[in-house]
């Protein structure tokens, strides 16, 4: 079984990162829309991401994603749908120009930490697919705060 980018999976991750750039780049979009369009495609790539990590370990290619390592990603995903779910919350009620939601800077700084424990995988192997849907996630995240950090 092999994990490598499939044609489906570029295509999924060209998708989410052009609808962000799309969304951002409409100006006449009000930015609470661009926003929620964005977080919702947040929302999916952690989804995606994972499947993925969960798929690359059952499948038993990477040696180095152990059991001990596969719950730590899983803590860690675990407190980036938290604090993706408190940017949602947030932005029920969100205006631009007010404070950025709750949880996006935090949302940011765990998706980092689990860049950082894919990294060390075989990033042109088993694991791209992973890591590129972590890359992805880090990249909607900052186009969120870009959005929502007391804009017009």
């Amino acid at each position: 079984m092999r994990l490598i980018y499939s044609r489906r999976t570029i295509l999924a991750l060209v998708t989410l990162v052009l609808g962000c750039q799309m969304a951002v780049a409409c100006a006449s979009v009000p930015k609470k829309e661009q926003a929620t369009t964005v977080l919702q495609a947040v929302h999916q790539t952690l989804a995606d991401l994972q499947s993925s990590e969960i798929t690359l370990f059952e499948s038993g290619l990477v040696p180095s994603l152990t059991e001990a390592r596969h719950r730590e990603f899983h803590g860690k995903l675990a407190d980036a749908f938290k604090f993706e779910q408190q940017a949602a919350t947030v932005l029920l009620t969100w205006r631009a120009g007010d404070p950025t939601p709750t949880g996006l800077r935090e949302l940011r700084s765990v998706i980092g930490e689990i860049v950082e424990l894919i990294g060390g995988f075989n990033p042109s192997g088993e694991a791209a697919t992973v890591i590129a849907y972590a890359r992805v996630v880090l990249s909607q995240v900052g186009i969120f705060l870009e959005l929502t950090e007391g804009g017009e």
